[in-house]
């Protein structure tokens, strides 16, 4: 009986840590976005997105792995579209590196912010990795542009 107990308690003890543990590894695209804007922000002030460039890099299965597409938007109706939609999409931090389908530099008054978006539901911001749980909502918008 008393091994079942101790046995019960480390299992609830490891599940926990592991809920805890992933917990700390997801994070929302809105909040993986404002930590890499959180050091210009300390240092020049608010950021306010002016741009975004994307460039739809085709693939070997497209049949032209070294042709591009690009796009920019400045109209801020769009960039609000954009950031409204995948603000609550949640992100797990990997090490990952995407396979690249995206190119995305979010340009502000400040800098610019480069984004990978891969076709395997990872997303590369700045330096970081991330895997999409659930809807990659992201790629569904850059994928829906008329690119040049």
């Amino acid at each position: 009986m008393r091994k079942a107990i101790i046995t019960l308690i480390v299992l609830i003890i490891a599940v926990g840590s592991y809920l805890i543990f992933m917990k700390t590894n997801t994070i929302t695209f809105s909040d993986a976005l404002s930590n890499a804007m959180e050091e210009n922000n300390e240092i020049q002030g608010e950021e306010v997105i002016r741009s975004i460039d994307i460039t739809r890099r085709h693939t070997a299965n497209d049949g032209d792995s070294q042709g591009h597409e690009y796009i920019k938007i400045e109209e801020e109706e769009t960039i609000n579209e954009i950031m409204e939609h995948t603000n609550d999409m949640r992100l797990n931090r990997n090490n990952e590196n995407p396979e690249v389908c995206y190119f995305m530099s979010i340009n502000t008054n400040h800098s610019s912010y480069d984004l990978i978006i891969g076709l395997d539901d990872y997303i590369w911001i700045n330096d970081r990795s991330y895997q999409v749980e659930g809807e990659n909502k992201l790629l569904e918008i850059v994928s829906s542009f008329d690119y040049e």
